[in-house]
């Protein structure tokens, strides 16, 4: 049975790490969409790449924006980008999402 975790980091722990251990076990693989390391100006980033999130969607065109970079719960002081440059480049990149990030935004307002 999945219970509620406190934080998304012990969701990780509790339920996704041992899935993973678990197929590997049945013969699965895993990979990552992403490269292990990436790049940044002249900086090599192996840590968390979602802090990077203006990066990720622009250079590594990552298909997942994790949505609590746009709240107000504390997590957007570890971002090592703005929220606001993910934004605007989702306005021109993806309009549908950039109104439903916005619009979501509003009302929680």
């Amino acid at each position: 049975m999945v219970e509620k975790q406190d934080n998304s980091l012990r969701v990780i722990m509790k339920y996704e790490v041992p899935l993973t251990a678990y197929l590997h076990s049945l013969g699965y693989t895993s990979a990552s969409y992403v490269p292990d390391t990436i790049t940044i100006g002249n900086s090599e980033i192996e840590s968390n790449k979602t802090l990077f999130p203006y990066t990720m969607v622009l250079k590594y065109k990552f298909p997942l924006i994790k949505r609590k970079i746009f709240s107000d719960d504390g997590f957007s002081r570890y971002l090592k980008e703005k929220p606001e440059r993910v934004l605007k480049l989702l306005e021109t990149i993806n309009p549908e999402l950039h109104h439903i990030i916005v619009s979501e935004k509003l009302k929680n307002i």
